[in-house]
């Protein structure tokens, strides 16, 4: 799922001068000369060996740890303003979900009660 999603997401100034991604949801050394031949795609491993093949990816992911070789994609993997502010507005409507279930898990329970 998550694959899916990474690869529906454009960068603005530049989603039209790249290709479509095309999402591989798990990927093995076996499938290292297919990923040789493909021009742009996002895909998720288990196998630490792709760590190493740079020429196969521009960013790779472990985890939550964001690595690229490639100095143009630096800036990308900082955090900037309107980063945190995506973060700060889904941590808000976290609590306002996680509070709003609260509320009506106690609604529940008090009206049994009484």
């Amino acid at each position: 799922y998550c694959c899916c999603c990474l690869a529906n997401v454009s960068i603005p100034g530049i989603g039209v001068s790249v290709p479509e991604l095309r999402p591989f949801f798990y990927v093995n050394i076996a499938d290292i000369s297919a990923l040789e031949t493909e021009l742009c795609y996002v895909a998720c491993t288990t196998e630490k060996i792709f760590e190493d093949k740079k020429e196969l990816y521009d960013v790779y992911i472990d985890n939550q740890n964001v690595k690229s070789h490639r100095s143009h994609l630096q800036p990308l993997l900082r955090l900037n303003a309107a980063d945190k502010e995506k973060y700060r507005k889904l941590s808000e409507q976290r609590y306002i979900n996680t509070f709003i279930r609260a509320s009506h898990s106690c609604v529940n329970c008090s009206s049994t009660h009484f």
